[in-house]
């Protein structure tokens, strides 16, 4: 195909592809993985901005403590951030008599990148609540 031919005018450049072609099926095959493990876990509400974020939890965290957050945004949109927890309130006890934390973090070394998506997410979220809000008075 057009690899070989590239191969024949251009061998540094096909074998720079070549390369290039072997990454990034390694990290799709990381993705899927990463994808599989997420798909385990259930879908959780969040209070999400491009700073920080709360979340309810089954158990108490300790304010200070840094936590790996996994978050798949839709259209598979995965991120790995770094957090801080800034507070942890435990909130009244729910009908099933099960404890619930919210816990509120702050986002440490967030690359721009990965502010970036927040920021369009968030963004996206918010038009559409105004958008419904808007039709549900149109009614």
């Amino acid at each position: 195909g057009v690899l070989r031919k590239i191969e024949t005018v251009a061998p540094d450049i096909a074998r720079y592809l070549k390369s290039l072609d072997q990454k990034i099926d390694l990290l799709g095959k990381a993705f899927l993985t990463w994808t599989n493990e997420m798909a385990d876990q259930p879908a959780s509400a969040v209070n999400l901005s491009a700073s920080g974020m709360a979340f309810n939890a089954p158990e108490p965290t300790e304010i200070g403590t840094l936590l790996e957050l996994k978050i798949l945004l839709p259209f598979f949109t995965g991120l790995i951030l770094y957090a801080e927890v800034v507070a942890c309130e435990k909130l009244p006890t729910e009908g099933d008599g099960a404890r619930v934390y919210q816990t509120r973090v702050n986002f440490q070394h967030l690359r721009d990148r990965d502010r970036d998506v927040l920021i369009r997410h968030v963004l996206q979220r918010q038009s559409e609540y105004l958008r419904k809000q808007r039709l549900e008075r149109e009614d």
